[in-house]
């Protein structure tokens, strides 16, 4: 008496639902190759884009943690931007998954919200300039700033202006690092003007 031998192909329709049909063979039989059906054990160029956007975003990372340890002062994040930021990584995180995430996308997923996170925690003082992301640039050494206005409230909020004049960005700090911050600008040699 012959066995048989159930053999499942599954066929994609789309992402969520895979078709799975039985092929009955008896045994000793050969299975015969269509080439109409795509075997998927070799990577896609799907995969292959998304290696290379998750090196891109792995490489942007690195140079966010450069900027991170250059970093003396960070700024004072608001409860406002804390959600937004909190919303958008779970926004991130859904998409990555409702996208029915593979282990590349998982890796662009990962890398790009690091890196997101690390862009948005890096604005603050160092040592050689203003680190933010005003109009294009990350970083403002301190011979490209002509001044700085002082205001003292609840936080210290320290606005910046280029050599042309023209206000740049305005950071918040907070209270207890008014020391800090005053001492790193006086190191970088940029005119403050406290303003009440």
């Amino acid at each position: 008496m012959m066995g048989k031998t159930t053999v499942c192909l599954t066929l994609r329709k789309s992402k969520k639902n895979n078709i799975k049909a039985p092929l009955r063979l008896a045994q000793g039989q050969d299975f015969a190759y269509d080439k109409r059906i795509k075997v998927e054990n070799s990577m896609s160029w799907k995969d292959g884009i998304c290696i290379a956007l998750a090196l891109f975003f792995l490489f942007l990372l690195m140079q966010q943690l450069v900027y991170l340890q250059q970093l003396e002062v960070r700024t004072k994040k608001s409860r406002a931007e804390i959600g937004i930021i909190g919303l958008t990584l779970v926004v991130l995180a859904g998409l990555v998954w409702w996208s029915g995430a593979g282990l590349a996308q998982l890796a662009v997923g990962l890398f790009a919200a690091a890196f997101f996170v690390a862009g948005w925690q890096k604005q603050g003082l160092a040592a050689t300039g203003l680190l933010t992301f005003q109009r294009g640039r990350e970083f403002y050494p301190w011979q490209k700033l002509s001044r700085v206005e002082m205001k003292q409230g609840q936080t210290v909020k320290l606005t910046f202006y280029t050599a042309d004049g023209v206000a740049l960005v305005t950071h918040d700090y907070r209270i207890a690092d008014l020391r800090r911050v005053r001492s790193v600008l006086a190191a970088a040699g940029v005119p403050v003007q406290i303003k009440e």
